[in-house]
């Protein structure tokens, strides 16, 4: 025999017995593991690491929304998220924002007496009590201001972050 079909021999010979019996399947644990990976086990931290920021552009609760009888309510729910900050944006005319009242999923309410007018670009943040709070219900109170003709009653947004 020469050289070259003893070496295509071994060749095609381990080539058929690895298809034959291929090696075993790591386990579970070395396949999922990597070394520089952090657990986050209670949710919050793991051995001290704080979990990274996560960014959340902000939820528009409401657009376009009137204050015809001198209130409006917005139900909201917790399927929307957990927020900090609430954003009153004019959208419309002017609206005189007299006070605004925040209820919680826990039933707890804020209740932030602004007092202020919504005009052209005017934005008014609120502040919520708590982090990451869940909303049930919204309920503005105030006054439309008609400013003639040709300008529309007030209008606002409420997004909330």
């Amino acid at each position: 025999m020469n050289l070259k079909t003893i070496l295509v021999s071994l060749v095609l010979g381990s080539s058929s017995i690895a298809l034959a019996a291929p090696a075993a399947p790591a386990p579970a644990a070395a396949q999922t593991a990597r070394p520089n990976a952090i657990d986050y086990r209670d949710g919050q931290s793991w051995r001290g690491m704080p979990k990274p920021p996560v960014f959340r552009p902000p939820v528009t609760l409401v657009s376009g929304m009137r204050l015809t009888s001198g209130r409006a309510s917005i139900a909201v729910g917790g399927q929307a998220g957990k927020f900090d900050t609430l954003q009153l944006t004019a959208s419309a005319g002017k609206t005189f924002i007299k006070q605004v009242t925040v209820q919680f999923n826990n039933g707890q309410n804020q209740v932030i007496g602004l007092g202020k007018m919504l005009d052209g670009n005017d934005r008014l943040t609120i502040d919520l009590a708590g982090n990451h709070r869940e909303i049930r219900k919204i309920v503005v109170t105030g006054k439309e201001l008609s400013t003639g003709r040709r300008r529309p009653y007030g209008a606002f947004n409420i997004t909330a972050s």
